[in-house]
């Protein structure tokens, strides 16, 4: 049998590599950091206020480029906003820069089309649609965060439609009175679909009607340091999720509830198996913290809750897998009414024609 001949490894070799090696690496440095010069040059800061050449923050958003910071002065701006541009920074200066009033599209205040988006520092508030669904911001594009807003008083607080997936952020902020009148669409102070994550921290959630305070269809959804009132006409559970949950340090109000269950987690079947975790919570009211009908396993520890109370229960499981089978069958029979109908129709036409 012949061998390969044994691969050289003397010194002399490696000096003789490291040179080009070293090149190669100077030359990757040198060409990154033109890459950020040349981003940081073209960003620019565009400022809104009144008598400025912005005068409404959707001027600015009709020419910000990726990368810009657009800043936004105290004021009440009766406007709203499509931002198409990724990599945006949106600051006001606090709750004094409040856009109020108005939707784009019929969708949002604030419509965000571009990815990597930033939002803080601003009031968002009054949105309405005649159809009930009237967003503070509509999240169209991927990662979306958002810090030290206050959302106040629209039909739908944050919407993320999921399309895009990616993730939403949202910390220090302050919702309050948000949600559609009882009956109409679906609303909450947070809605999401299919996201990767969904994480809120340190942030309060005040009042509200709808469906509930936070209605996640994320696969991921972390809830940290929360304060969440359960609103008087808000309709079920406080938090409804259909993915894995980790809810630590929170105080949260037991909702209406399903099936008279008074919660303040409900927890649905997601579409990929995985965890509840549910740590150092406090619930207020009476009921049950966690009401899991997911079918996930549960990891429990040091939750508050008074005498009479549950931390969690899996009551009523049954029901909600038996009323979505219930579902689903009385929709594949209506599909096969339809398609009998139409065969009968056919039928008929080539009679007659006969």
């Amino acid at each position: 049998m012949v061998h390969p001949p044994p691969i050289e490894t003397s010194a002399h070799n490696v000096d003789a590599l490291r040179p080009r090696s070293q090149s190669v690496v100077r030359a990757g440095a040198i060409c990154c950091a033109l890459q950020v010069i040349s981003m940081a040059a073209s960003a620019a800061e565009l400022i809104v206020g009144p008598g400025l050449r912005f005068q409404q923050p959707s001027e600015a958003a009709t020419i910000a480029q990726s990368g810009d910071t657009v800043r936004i002065m105290p004021g009440t701006y009766y406007d709203c906003a499509v931002w198409r541009a990724d990599d945006l920074t949106i600051e006001g200066s606090g709750e004094s820069t409040r856009v109020t009033d108005r939707v784009c599209d019929g969708k949002a205040i604030f419509v965000i089309v571009g990815s990597n988006v930033r939002i803080l520092n601003l009031t968002l508030a009054r949105a309405r649609h005649f159809e009930g669904h009237g967003a503070a911001i509509r999240a169209e594009g991927r990662d979306l965060s958002l810090n030290r807003l206050l959302i106040e008083n629209n039909q739908d607080g944050i919407f993320a439609p999921g399309a895009m997936g990616g993730v939403l952020r949202i910390e220090q902020s302050i919702f309050r009175n948000n949600g559609a009148m009882p009956g109409s669409t679906p609303s909450a102070a947070v809605r999401v679909g299919a996201l990767q994550a969904l994480v809120i921290r340190n942030t309060v959630f005040e009042g509200g009607r709808g469906k509930g305070a936070v209605l996640s269809a994320a696969a991921w959804t972390g809830l940290e340091g929360c304060n969440i009132d359960a609103g008087a006409e808000m309709e079920s559970a406080t938090v409804t999720v259909e993915g894995a949950l980790r809810a630590i340090s929170n105080r949260i109000e037991a909702g209406a509830g399903p099936r008279g269950y008074r919660a303040a987690i409900l927890a649905l079947p997601p579409r990929i198996q995985q965890r509840l975790i549910v740590t150092g919570n406090r619930l207020e009211g009476h009921g049950q913290l966690l009401v899991n009908w997911s079918g996930q396993s549960m990891e429990l520890s040091q939750n508050d809750v008074e005498p009479g109370s549950l931390v969690a229960t899996m009551q009523g499981a049954w029901w909600y897998a038996a009323r979505q089978w219930l579902r689903v069958a009385w929709n594949q029979m209506r599909v096969f009414a339809r398609q009998f109908v139409q065969v009968l129709r056919t039928i008929r036409q080539d009679v007659t024609a006969a």
